[in-house]
């Protein structure tokens, strides 16, 4: 039994590294499209995922909001187009190649009331890929992609029913480097 836990949590590492470390290669299984807007070859990309669990599973009770004066993009349910191994992920769009992106990051319940937020600020580099992936659990995702992670309470999750937690890994990685 414990196999099988340790093995859900990397399959979910593994699709959110997917996320922080650049997407699906091609021939990696995807469904859905890819968002309409590909950057260039070369650019400073920005990608996200979810992978939400029990009655945090819907993505309408995810907000992310990337950049400040301006904002570059607000990313909510509509947003996550493609799927990779199961994870909804957000397609990767262009980001200014140098200075600072700050990304703020909610869960929120139906009614709106936040329930988990954070602010990640990444250090932009021309020609990287960046990444931000969120896991409602009880335990951090763990594998070699998986990145940072920042661990957030849920409040007023009931521990018996549902995660307590939203980990909030972000990570960079040069275009065309294998994570």
């Amino acid at each position: 039994m414990r196999l099988h836990c340790l093995c859900g949590r990397l399959v979910v590492a593994w699709s959110i590294a997917l996320a922080a470390c650049g997407g699906p290669n091609r021939g990696e299984r995807t469904s859905g499209s890819r968002a309409p807007d590909t950057p260039r070859a070369g650019a400073t990309t920005f990608e996200a995922s979810y992978h939400g669990s029990g009655v945090y599973a819907d993505l309408s009770l995810v907000r992310i909001v990337v950049g400040e004066r301006p904002v570059l993009r607000r990313l909510a349910e509509r947003d996550f187009t493609t799927a990779v191994y199961g994870t909804p992920h957000s397609g990767r769009f262009e980001v200014p190649g140098r200075g600072t992106l700050p990304v703020q990051v909610a869960l929120v319940t139906a009614a709106g009331d936040t329930l988990a937020a954070a602010r990640v600020v990444f250090q932009l580099e021309p020609d990287y890929r960046f990444g931000l992936g969120l896991v409602t659990g009880r335990e951090r995702p763990i594998g070699p992609c998986a990145g940072s992670a920042l661990a957030v309470p849920i409040r007023g999750s009931d521990a018996r029913r549902a995660a307590d937690t939203l980990f909030i890994m972000h990570s960079a990685l040069p275009n065309g480097a294998v994570c």
